[in-house]
């Protein structure tokens, strides 16, 4: 499945690992009111294995409607998003080469040219 989006003004995506679990998603979705917010997590145990990431999973509940989708392939059309979020993400992605497959993901899903941004905090 392909989400594809005909008439939205502005489409922002959070892309979170084991953040759909915490407050963020509700923030943003009150600093982009009125925009689309996509919120996917790729949470695999197997390959992120973080004690506190599966923790925060424990204690928070998912953002409504979070998709479970695959870092090197995310079910979203080319250019769709204006902004991408990537909170507390990257440097979970322990594998160089996912981690590289993540980012032309990122890049294949933003606006061309000045149009897209990709927003990307870590902690520590």
């Amino acid at each position: 499945m392909i989400i594809r989006f005909t008439s939205c003004p502005l489409i922002f995506l959070a892309l979170l690992l084991g953040l759909p679990h915490s407050g963020y998603c509700h923030l943003l979705k009150r600093k982009f009111a009125g925009s689309e917010l996509i919120v996917l997590d790729f949470y695999d145990p197997g390959k992120h294995t973080e004690v506190s990431i599966r923790k925060a999973r424990e204690v928070y509940p998912p953002f409504p409607g979070t998709l479970n989708v695959n870092t090197g392939s995310l079910p979203l059309e080319d250019e769709l998003a204006n902004k991408v979020f990537a909170i507390f993400l990257a440097h979970e992605i322990r594998d160089h080469v996912e981690r590289i497959a993540f980012f032309k993901e990122m890049g294949r899903i933003l606006a061309p040219f000045h149009w897209g941004s990709v927003f990307s905090g870590q902690h520590g």
